[in-house]
């Protein structure tokens, strides 16, 4: 069994916008090679024509819906394929889940380089005559940074399990390490 067959998405449905071109032609074409059918989002629906046939060319079904998601008036049939009010996060999560997982990772790497960055900063500095890293309020604030990593990368491995197992509690997860991250940030106006 090889990698990709892990992560198999036959007889699931992904929604991606922007499908017409670039890396959202190229997103519907994997997620169809991966097995799910495919429906097609972008104004421009030569475009879609062209990504339509390659998802078909993959052995997957493809729905071209040619519409701007920026307008409310052309997304009617969009939102006809997402399903009912508060039901529609069901249809679209083969979409939505890795995209998240993704974000929350990507932030994480931030979060590191600037802990190692403060990390750096307080070794190298001195204040009142000794290392800023020997003072308590240093001490307490990396302690606290580090705790809020550990939480983060815990709160990850869940989310990213219960994203293989299609555990729907990712949601919530993904909120609360949010949450986490904005507890101690400060208000910009």
């Amino acid at each position: 069994m090889g990698v990709l067959d892990l992560y198999r998405l036959d007889g699931r449905v992904g929604i991606v916008t922007g499908a017409g071109w670039g890396l959202g032609a190229d997103f519907a074409v994997a997620l169809a090679e991966a097995g799910a059918d495919v429906v097609l989002a972008a104004r421009r629906a030569d475009r879609l024509a062209t990504t339509a046939a390659a998802v078909e060319a993959a052995g997957r079904r493809a729905l071209v819906v040619p519409a701007d998601v920026a307008d409310p008036d052309q997304c009617g049939e969009l939102a006809a394929v997402l399903g009912e009010v508060d039901e529609g996060f069901r249809y679209v999560q083969v979409r939505l889940g890795p995209a998240r997982m993704a974000h929350v990772m990507r932030w994480l790497g931030a979060a590191v380089r600037a802990h190692e960055t403060a990390l750096d900063y307080v070794t190298s500095r001195s204040v009142f005559g000794r290392s800023l890293g020997g003072h308590g309020l240093a001490q307490h604030l990396i302690a606290e940074n580090e705790i809020d990593l550990a939480a983060t990368r815990a709160l990850l491995d869940v989310a990213c399990a219960a994203l293989d197992v299609a555990l729907t509690l990712m949601v919530e997860v993904i909120i609360f390490a949010a949450r986490a991250w904005q507890r101690d940030a400060p208000d910009i106006d």
